[in-house]
This record gives C-alpha cells, structure tokens and sequence, in this order.
C-alpha cells in the first residue's frame, strides 16, 4: 500500500492498471498474508457495557475481514497530490475502497479521530444528547509512514461544492472565478470587500442547498429525517472543531451523505487554530455559510435545531473537560514534523491553553484572543461563535477559494 501511495503519475492520468507494473503486480493476491482491512468496524475497540474487565468480553470483532487481492484497476484523483482510489477484496468477498494519500503525514487525522471517538462515547452516555442521536461521522485513518497513508472510502458522499455547483448551473446571475477576482482585487479595505461581499457577490449565489434534500430524499418522512441528522451532525462538528481549532473548512472539505444526509469532516490535519497563522488568516470559528443554513430545517435558520444541539454538544463538552484535556494531551506528545522545528516551540502550550480556555467558558475574539475574564454560559458561548461565523465582515475577509458565498 504504501508502494501504491507513493507511485509517481503523469498528470494526465486518470486510472492504472495494476497489471501492468512490476513492482506492484506481485502484490496483488494476498490470500496468504492474514492483515486485517483497515476499516472503522474493526478498529472500533468495544468496551464492557458494566466498564469492569472480563475474560469473556471481546474488545473486537470475532469475524474479522482480511485483505484478499487489489483490484486491477486504480482511479487517480485529480488535487494537487494525486492521491489514488484503492479498491481491494475482502475475505468475505465484499469489496472495499481507500484512498492512498502520498505526501501527507495522516498521524493528526488519526489523533483527531480517536478525539471523534471519545465524543461519540460521550454524547452517547448523555441522555439528552442520546436522545437527539447527537454523534461525528466518522471513519478509519491509517498512517503508513510519516509521508503517507490510507483513509477508509465513505461511500455515497457528496462535496459541498460539488453539490452546489451542480445547481448553480441553472441560475444565470452566478459570476466566472474572474469576475469574483476581479472584484476582490488586493486593493479593497475590509470594509470596501464587506461592501462588495454583502451587495455584489451574496446576491448573485443565492441560497439553493434545500435543493439537494429534495432531489435526493423524495418521501416527505425522509426528507425530514434527513435534515434533522444533517442539522445535528453539521452543529456537533461545528462545536467540536471550533474547540480544537480546526481550520480548512472549504468547500471540498465537508461531504454529505445522499442516504442518510449526514455531514461528515475530512482532512483534518488543520488544528489548533493554525488557520489564524496562514497568510490571510481565517476568521470564522467554523463554517455557516448561508448555504448551510439554507438546508437547515425549520424557517428559523440557524436559530432552531442547530443551535440547539449546539449548545448541547458544548455542555456535554465542559461538563467533561478534564477527560477531553487528558485526550488531547496526545497531540501534544506526539513527534509531529511541525513542532520539531525551534520556531514552533510555544505551539503545544498555546493550543493546550486556547482549548482550555473554551472549554471553560471565556468569551474569546474571533482572532482567538480572549475578550473578558468573564465566564459565559452555554448558551452565551454558542451564541458568541454563531455570530462571529455569520459575520459578513468575517466572511468577507477569508480567503477567496475559501468561498465564503458558498
């Protein structure tokens, strides 16, 4: 796997037969080689229901899935690293499918997955939150070296810009990629690109992601369900990420499920409000652009279930603070390439203190600095970084491919 991660492409190329490389081809039966596929089912370690040890109890699945032959043919991505879908044979005769990312150290997603993991047990032993099936969609992150490894492949996801795009087509206002760099030329102040976002741009994209939960979801009692998982999942990783300071959260980083209409997060390696450090730092907590609010549920928008399970999400968090300061005490311990170098020294103790800082309570700015040594409540903090990710002038000032109009 790692051979087939780190295998150069032209870029012209869109699939490979495996067949046809030499250092690859004898890889391809694995019949006498009993690895496990790295998928979420069997790398979900279950703990006693009574939470005491027992001899009896098994921690994982007693039927596992081994690998059985690759596939012949490969599908190359066409971003910038090339990344390749990977489909392989089980033991059970299903196929499975990864995606062999090169030139990328995997080892942040795979801590923030266990991060994932850990609120999922909690919002699950809350009863309010159990309730409302508040959870993260997750999935398998596998690292294979510091430069490589596979995700698992979720199937039926769709892209936010990719969806969106898709429905653009048919409004005659929307503007080519020139006429929006044209109009944001380096020149403009905050409030000269406020004035253009707001006026010029917003109403050119008008909201249309409704669209996509009546084409996919024609009955009308799974249309509904299928806004209430995407409120809820969309409001917990809002509150999640937020906390943990995870940026990058473009068009093509969050994916919906055309089953279920769950959100699901990718690329999560943006951590610790790195974001603000960037060029043109980010300035909203999480994304909530109108587009998402346009396919929440409800004429209330953003004021309804969303907030709701947001605020639920953040209470469960500060109830168990310790526990999650002590899960995240991994990242700081961990080797990553970014903090071995001598300038990101005070890295480890400034996230460790944003993040306590939040889930404490302080109101904080949306550049991440605190504001007061007052103590919000919930519902005050929710509302605070709803406001600051709604804020026309924060939107207006992200990065363009950002695409805060989306």
């Amino acid at each position: 796997m790692i051979e087939l991660a780190q295998l150069k492409v032209e870029k012209n190329v869109k699939t490979i037969d495996l067949s046809t490389h030499s250092r690859t081809r004898r890889h391809r039966n694995l019949k006498c080689i009993p690895v496990a596929l790295p998928i979420q089912q069997q790398l979900m370690v279950v703990i006693p229901q009574n939470g005491k040890p027992s001899a009896s109890h098994q921690p994982f699945p007693s039927d596992v899935i081994y690998f059985d032959c690759f596939q012949s043919r490969i599908e190359v991505l066409s971003s910038l690293m090339r990344p390749k879908k990977l489909s392989i044979l089980g033991s059970n005769g299903k196929e499975y499918s990864f995606l062999a990312k090169p030139k990328d150290d995997l080892r942040k997603d795979t801590r923030m997955m266990d991060f994932n993991h850990m609120m999922n047990w909690l919002l699950a032993r809350h009863p309010e939150s159990r309730k409302k099936n508040l959870c993260i969609r997750t999935y398998a992150v596998t690292p294979l070296t510091e430069e490589c490894g596979v995700i698992e492949w979720v199937p039926n996801m769709k892209g936010l810009r990719q969806i969106l795009q898709v429905y653009y087509k048919d409004v005659d206002s929307v503007p080519s990629n020139q006429m929006i760099l044209d109009k944001f030329n380096k020149n403009l102040n905050e409030v000269e690109k406020k004035k253009v976002f707001v006026e010029e741009l917003l109403p050119s994209f008008p909201p249309i992601f409704h669209r996509f939960f009546l084409g996919e979801f024609r009955m009308p009692v799974d249309w509904y369900r299928a806004r209430l998982k995407y409120a809820r999942t969309l409001a917990v990783m809002s509150m999640v990420g937020w906390v943990v300071g995870l940026g990058d959260r473009h068009s093509e980083n969050i994916l919906f499920d055309s089953v279920s209409g769950e959100c699901m997060h990718v690329d999560l390696a943006c951590l610790f409000d790195k974001g603000k450090t960037l060029e043109i730092p980010e300035l909203v907590p999480f994304r909530l652009t109108q587009n998402l609010i346009d396919g929440l549920p409800g004429a209330c928008g953003n004021e309804g279930i969303f907030r709701i399970a947001c605020e639920l999400t953040m209470h469960v968090m500060r109830e168990n603070r310790e526990l999650l300061m002590n899960v995240l005490e991994s990242f700081v311990h961990d080797p990553l390439l970014e903090w071995t170098q001598k300038k990101q020294t005070d890295l480890k103790r400034m996230a460790m203190e944003n993040i306590s800082r939040r889930l404490a309570g302080h109101d904080t700015d949306s550049k991440g600095q605190p504001k007061s040594t007052h103590t919000l409540s919930v519902q005050g903090q929710v509302n605070e970084v709803i406001n600051q990710a709604t804020c026309p002038e924060n939107l207006a000032n992200m990065y363009i491919w950002w695409m805060p109009w989306y």
